[in-house]
């Protein structure tokens, strides 16, 4: 399969080379592959060769769309779902509320519920779910396992960073639980720059720092085309140095947007925001002092990593210039070159489009043993 997976198709002399077998065993391979749905021959309009030209030969693809894997952005007030194909094509998204104080069980509870309902609107049938990734708020994972941020030692005062009961227990376990399959888990935030940097804003760009404007802030690295995990899954982490001011920007923020909150929209954020792009000064104000935050944590990774791009996500990206160009002015005053800053293309589906990404990834390794 690896032959399949690493290019658009192939055909049996590739396929031979890369098995080092004669072709009568590639011809044997492909057609139980084929026989398995795996893999199809490529439909080509063939122009009339020229004369004593011989026929071009067959090619062969992977059925991207003959399983499907499920993302998941387990956060604090939203859960968020995707179903992609194998090439990581979206199919399906989905976002659904939930209370920020709602227990594991419930929260797992309404993931599943929500999983179902996005598998039933695509009419996929469940038992082609190969695969289930998830990003969670707060958690950091490395190759030991899973811990709650709450739970290191500078992490008691971050509760804004973790979710509500996640501290007391194995989130790899209970959410496979809850969705009754096998599931590969990392950090939400660097899920998020693992989706920019695989198919997003950030692609085919190899060093890149990821900044998430939330309702809260958070940060990741890509270097050499690779999420930065270190040691303890930590790697990026910068919200728990309190001298950024992250926490307090968020709060003043959140305390704002209550007073813009309306029952037009019933999203103070999305009323602040519109007020910040008609330049009112409390908004532009309060939006100014989160991208003054986040531009002091983005110019010490910046500094840290020398990245190529500096990809800005999360629910509040969506907002545009009111964010984006005080965002791109402090930092560029801090910077010895110029960042190109760009907007997340995920946006709030970002988490679980890295979530997906994991699980065809993990899914493949099973096949190919690589």
């Amino acid at each position: 399969m690896q032959a399949f997976w690493e290019t658009e198709s192939t055909t049996i002399a590739q396929l031979r080379e890369v098995m080092q077998v004669s072709r009568p065993t590639a011809e044997g391979v492909l057609t139980d592959l084929i026989a398995r749905g795996d893999v199809e021959e490529v439909e080509v309009a063939r122009s009339p060769a020229p004369r004593g030209a011989g026929r071009p030969p067959k090619l062969y693809q992977l059925v991207s769309r003959s399983r499907y894997v499920v993302g998941l952005d387990i956060g604090a007030h939203t859960i968020g779902c995707v179903i992609t194909d194998l090439r990581g094509a979206i199919l399906q998204r989905r976002r659904r509320r939930v209370h920020p104080r709602a227990r594991p069980a419930t929260r797992l509870s309404a993931a599943a519920v929500l999983v179902a309902d996005v598998a039933a609107d695509l009419a996929v049938d469940v038992s082609r779910i190969v695969g289930h990734g998830a990003g969670v708020t707060g958690l950091t994972h490395d190759a030991r396992g899973s811990a709650d941020i709450t739970t290191l030692p500078a992490g008691p005062g971050l509760h804004t960073y973790s979710l509500p009961g996640f501290a007391d227990i194995d989130p790899g376990a209970e959410i496979s639980a809850a969705l009754g399959g096998d599931v590969v888990i990392d950090n939400d935030i660097k899920l998020a720059a693992l989706a920019e940097w695989a198919g997003g804003a950030a692609a085919h760009v190899d060093d890149v720092v990821y900044m998430h404007a939330g309702r809260r802030l958070g940060s990741a690295v890509v270097v050499g085309g690779h999420v930065l995990q270190g040691r303890h899954g930590l790697a990026g982490e910068i919200g728990s140095m309190r001298m950024l001011g992250w926490h307090e920007a968020m709060t003043a923020f959140e305390h704002i947007r209550e007073r813009f909150r309306s029952s037009r929209t019933g999203d103070g954020a999305v009323e602040l925001l519109a007020a910040a792009r008609r330049s009112e000064p409390d908004a532009v104000e309060a939006v100014d002092r989160v991208a003054v935050a986040l531009a002091l944590g983005a110019s010490a990774l910046v500094h840290a990593v020398d990245p190529a791009l500096v990809v800005l996500g999360g629910g509040l990206s969506r907002a545009g210039e009111p964010l984006t160009t005080p965002f791109t002015a402090h930092l560029q005053e801090t910077s010895f070159f110029p960042r190109e800053v760009v907007v997340s293309e995920f946006g709030e589906h970002a988490v679980a489009v890295g979530a997906a990404r994991l699980a065809v990834e993990a899914f493949r390794e099973r096949m190919v043993g690589v």
